[in-house]
């Protein structure tokens, strides 16, 4: 075989790739990031907890953006709370809320569950409120030198 030979699928792949006929990693991320939470959510619906709770967990390995961190918490508050797990579902209703204070539960969720989400939103809010203004950073400050004077010949 030759070299030419050999490189050509290496070249068709990265061609391929470039046009965007192959999803990116990025794509292929979300796609599993995404089959997991549905996997979640359907065992949730299901009232299979602890199957949904080991799901949820799945997508923690896989690089995220803050929506998906988002979702995750808010998803693993609901099932934490409804088996009764207090506290681990404070933390994570509490994760999420932190960044977006004014969200709502994506699902219908028992009465206890909403309770407890909503005291954790007004602890939340309690938390932000306290916290001192946020200042934007001073632009930095220019320092202009003088222009350089032009030499002067020496006098005779």
């Amino acid at each position: 075989m030759s070299d030419s030979s050999r490189l050509l699928p290496a070249t068709l792949l990265v061609g391929l790739l470039a046009v965007g006929v192959l999803p990116s990693t990025a794509h292929a991320q979300r796609r599993g990031f995404q089959r997991h939470l549905t996997a979640t959510i359907r065992l949730y619906e299901s009232l299979e907890y602890e199957r949904a709770l080991t799901q949820i967990k799945l997508p923690r390995d896989l690089p995220q953006s803050a929506q998906e961190e988002f979702e995750l918490s808010l998803y693993e508050g609901i099932i934490l709370a409804d088996l009764g797990r207090q506290e681990s579902a404070t933390a994570a209703f509490k994760s999420a809320l932190l960044v977006e204070p004014e969200a709502r539960l994506p699902v219908a969720v028992a009465p206890k569950v909403e309770k407890l989400f909503e005291s954790v939103r007004e602890e939340v809010k309690r938390e932000l409120a306290a916290l001192p203004p946020r200042r934007e950073p001073e632009p930095p400050k220019v320092v202009t030198s003088p222009p350089p004077q032009p030499a002067t010949p020496p006098a005779c």
